[in-house]
């Protein structure tokens, strides 16, 4: 079998013997190569002495085997992709999976789990020292936090500078850093995983691009690997649209700090997962102007339909009684349509009708004011009728409103960060794209303070 590498940048690899497997029992075996590329794909590869039909490949589900440095491996939730004949005498099948599990021969607690993190774009504020492989030392800057009763590390990668440039000129994906999770034991790697989960999220709206793990090891208190997990992570090209500053980087450790507890508190209530990754996939520059814009109207949407169902204001009156009256409502305007309109047909009469239905859903600027009022922000009725008509021609016609798309989008993008920001009640800094004047930093027009003011301030 030949490299990996053609099929992209490799992050880690392994190579050994073992054997495919499906649902009913039936097996193939010879050597394998897995690899996980630096875009979360996992590409395992084995080589047959006999060709197998391509709908038999098509059933096996995983892989097992052991590495050529003595550790057990399995990939799970195979999906065929392609099969070949190699020059003299090899059939190599090719499969994505969507997990990889490696564990160590050797049996010893873990007490840490690190990381492999995409796209972070960082600066540390607290020193330390890494030992290298030949010896030497390096120092640096990293991130520290306690969430959740663990000490999170994050460090940047060696190469970082480089790999940096690459990912924002190519608009790329990569890893940048690692993160350190402690203490850990092999009961509570779940928990684990799903704090780095949240991490990521958090990040990912800090920076505005898509933040993710894409694998872990496990390690003893030596530095050992015990085990180590690979998935196909779901992963974005680098948008540089940050929402909070990352220079000076106090901003990025606030940030997390504030509203690491509040996320997880407001998670399934305001679907926040889902609200995130959409916001940050609608500043995807490899989109559309126009689809940024549509994206970033249905995170709003989806902001507004759990604010109206937290506060009961899905409907205007009950729904019930009005669905209750509804026949008699529609004979009522029915009627009155006929007298206002004798000379319109009675197809239309009933067209028009049927609207009637949606005489009970709250109306969509209304319900935009009082979330905001809700959240203590401050927008004004100008800002608010710019939004609506942007979204208006966005879902309906597929263009902006003005003659300056640019401004539109950045206006959108910025009333629905702020309204994310609301949610996890960060009260720090963050970036107002519609201040923008060429440069960012915390000196930049563009860094101001979210402020609240509820009802009842003075």
């Amino acid at each position: 079998m030949k490299d990996l590498d053609h099929y992209g940048k490799v992050i880690r690899s392994y190579a050994g013997t073992g054997k495919l497997q499906d649902s009913d029992g039936s097996t193939a075996h010879g050597a394998f190569q897995c690899a996980q590329f630096a875009d979360g794909r996992i590409l395992c590869q084995l080589s047959l002495e006999e060709p197998i039909d391509s709908e038999k490949l098509q059933v096996f589900t995983s892989l097992a085997g052991t590495t050529s440095e003595g550790r057990s491996i399995e990939a799970k939730h195979l999906q065929f992709t392609r099969a070949s004949w190699k020059i003299p005498f090899e059939y190599v099948v090719t499969f994505l999976a969507r997990e990889l599990y490696v564990r160590s021969p050797r049996s010893a607690p873990a007490t840490q789990v690190q990381f492999a993190i995409t796209n972070f774009d960082f600066l540390g504020v607290e020193p330390h020292i890494e030992p290298l492989p030949d010896g030497r030392q390096r120092g640096g800057l990293q991130l520290r936090w306690t969430l959740d009763g663990r000490e999170v590390i994050v460090r940047r990668i060696r190469d970082y500078g480089d790999v940096l440039r690459m990912i924002k000129a190519t608009r790329g994906i990569d890893l940048t850093a690692t993160a350190w999770v402690s203490p850990v034991t092999e009961h509570d790697i779940d928990e684990v995983t799903q704090l780095t989960d949240d991490l990521c999220m958090l990040l990912s709206l800090a920076r505005g691009s898509r933040i993710q793990w894409l694998c872990w090891d496990a390690l003893s208190n030596d530095g050992y690997i015990v085990s180590s997990y690979h998935r196909d992570s779901v992963t974005r090209p680098y948008s540089s649209l940050y929402l909070i500053p990352s220079n000076p980087p106090r901003h990025t450790h606030y940030f997390l700090e504030k509203c690491f507890d509040s996320y997880r508190r407001q998670k399934r209530p305001w679907q926040l997962e889902q609200a995130i990754a959409s916001y940050v996939d609608a500043k995807s520059a490899f989109d559309y102007l126009e689809s940024m814009g549509l994206k970033m109207a249905v995170v709003m949407e989806l902001v507004r339909s759990c604010y109206l169902e937290l506060t009961g204001k899905v409907h205007i009156i009950d729904d019930g009684v009005f669905k209750s009256e509804q026949g008699e409502l529609k004979g009522r305007v029915k009627e009155v349509l006929r007298v206002v309109f004798p000379g319109v047909s009675n197809s239309q009469i009933e067209t028009m009708e049927n609207h009637v239905q949606g005489m009970n859903w709250y109306p969509f600027r209304r319900s935009l004011r009082e979330m905001f009022r809700y959240f203590g922000l401050t927008v004004s009725s100008k800002e608010l009728q710019r939004f609506v008509d942007t979204r208006n021609e966005l879902v309906h016609r597929a263009r902006y409103a003005s003659t300056a798309p640019w401004k539109e989008y950045v206006m959108m993008m910025t009333l629905v960060g702020k309204a994310l920001l609301a949610i996890l009640e960060y009260d720090g800094y963050y970036y107002d794209w519609t201040k923008h004047s060429g440069r960012v930093g915390s000196d930049s027009p563009m860094a101001v303070k979210m402020e609240y003011k509820h009802e009842g301030d003075g």
